[in-house]
Formats: C-alpha cells, sequence, structure tokens
C-alpha cells in the first residue's frame, strides 16, 4: 500500500505540515474559487437605457425551450431589450447582446405596444442543476405584479387524467399557479403523476416560498414529428387565450409558420425536447 494514501497511513514529516497555511497557495485557491464562482454564477445585465438597476413591471411573461418563447417571439415582434440574463458558458455558444433567437440565457424585452410588460425570451434549456440559480437570478432582478411563464409538455411523456381522451392533442393547456393566486381562466391543472421539472417548476416554487400570490405557469403541448418533440402552430395557438385572460391584447392574425421555419432552420436536426441544449 502507498505511503500517501490518506488517512491510512500518513508520510513520516513534521505534523505542522498539515496545517500551516502556505500564503501563496492560500491565494491561488482564492483566485481559482473566484474565476469558478463568475463562471457558475448567472449575471443579470440591465440597459442603461432604462436608468434604472433592475426591471420592474406590471406582468413578467417569460417564454421557455419549445412553444413558449416562439410564441412570444411571433406575438411581439416589435420590442426593445431592456436586460438579460448570462448563463455559464454563454461565450461558449458565441452569445452576443445583438442577438435575438439561439441565445444562451434569457433576454426581456419591453413590446412597443405594452409598455407595462416585460416578456423574457429564453430559447435553450438550462440544465436541472441550474435551474434554481436562473430562478433566483429572475427573482432578484425583476420586479413584477403578475408572473406568467409559457412552457411545453411532451406528448409521449404526458399521462391523461382519467376524464380525458386516452391520447391529446394540441392545441392543449394544462396550469400551475403558486397559492392564493386568483383563478383567471378555466384552463385545467396539471394533475399527477405529470410534473414540471426545470426552469418553470424552480421558478414557480421560488415564488410560492417567497409568498407571490400571483404566479402561473402554462404548458402547452408538442407534437412529435419525424421522431422528435417539436412545437407546432397548435401549440403555439394555445397560449392566445392565456394573454387574453391578463388582458394583454396582440394581432390574432399572427403568422406562425414564418417563425416555426426561422426555428427550425437555426435548430436544425438539433432541437429534442429529451436532450435540449444544455448551458
Amino acid at each position: 500500500m502507498s505511503q500517501h494514501v490518506w488517512p491510512f497511513i500518513a508520510p513520516d514529516v513534521p505534523s505542522r505540515s498539515y496545517y500551516d497555511d502556505d500564503d501563496q497557495t492560500h491565494q491561488q485557491t482564492q483566485q481559482d474559487h473566484a474565476i469558478e464562482t463568475l463562471y457558475t454564477t448567472p449575471i443579470f445585465r440591465v440597459s442603461q437605457a432604462t436608468g434604472a438597476t433592475k426591471l420592474d413591471a406590471g406582468v413578467l411573461v417569460i417564454g421557455l425551450p419549445g412553444a413558449g418563447a416562439l410564441f412570444l417571439h411571433a406575438a411581439f415582434p416589435h420590442k426593445r431589450l431592456v436586460g438579460v440574463l448570462v448563463m455559464p458558458g454563454a461565450v461558449e455558444f458565441g452569445w452576443t447582446p445583438a442577438s435575438d433567437m439561439g441565445t444562451p440565457g434569457t433576454a426581456f424585452y419591453q413590446p412597443e405596444s405594452h409598455p407595462h410588460m416585460i416578456v423574457g425570451l429564453c430559447w435553450h434549456a438550462v440544465s436541472v442543476e441550474r435551474a434554481y440559480s436562473w430562478a433566483k437570478c429572475v427573482s432578484e432582478h425583476v420586479d413584477a405584479k403578475q408572473i406568467v411563464v409559457l412552457d411545453s409538455l411532451s406528448s409521449g411523456t404526458y399521462r391523461p387524467a382519467e376524464y380525458e381522451a386516452d391520447e391529446v392533442a394540441a392545441p392543449w393547456l394544462r396550469k400551475l399557479s403558486t397559492s392564493g393566486s386568483e383563478k383567471i381562466d378555466a384552463v385545467p391543472y396539471l394533475e399527477a403523476p405529470n410534473m414540471l421539472i426545470g426552469m418553470s417548476a424552480a421558478l414557480l416554487t421560488l415564488m410560492e416560498i417567497s409568498g407571490h400570490k400571483s404566479t402561473y405557469c402554462y404548458a402547452s403541448l408538442l407534437e412529435k414529428m419525424h421522431g422528435k418533440e417539436r412545437p407546432s402552430e397548435e401549440s403555439l395557438k394555445a397560449y392566445e387565450q392565456v394573454l387574453s385572460s391578463f388582458n394583454i391584447k396582440i394581432d390574432t392574425a399572427i403568422k406562425y409558420s414564418a417563425a416555426l421555419s426561422q426555428y427550425l432552420t437555426l435548430f436544425k436536426g438539433r432541437y429534442n425536447t429529451d436532450n435540449a441544449m444544455y448551458l
């Protein structure tokens, strides 16, 4: 057995060597920790044009990877960038402030037609391990009276309730909300054994703990095409009733086909809800 296998057999050296701090080693350890923290903690940048250190809105609507971000991208074509949440690894993916679709992280916009609201677009999934840090960063830098999260579910993994048909298809919606949230629509709640995981679950849980009484999450059903779960026009149209419930008017003549074409062209064969592009 090697004499350097600790703690079984220790080398015969003065005991002080185990406890003395080497200043140079300690300093290097601190530098390494600082660099590691920098690249593992989300960074939130607020546009200087806002003149504020954090964002404030009556309604915050966040579109997550899948159908959510794509719907908001199509529904609000005219908007200005007011903030960006940069996830670790953004530089590796070639992130630039001018980019939109495909941005690693979450970009926050203020629609020209709705100055009281903020729209967040997230194109790439954040891993389950980093979902809490993402949600915490959002909650610390965006104050909103109402929070709406647009998520999506895989049709292949959803288990219908007893009152549903054996097979469900888009347009289809289910919701979850924090305790005390006002009932503003007739969308059915998501029932067990189905559940949301990742980003939407992390934000919903964080808002529940903090006592936010107006946080809602809506999940639209993705459709299986060529063996992959992808958003369809029906998946996007399902969200229209959500915005209507919050008195957010949009052009009902939205052409989702153009947005879908741009989305699928950008991601090509890489998009798959079971193997998302984690940062």
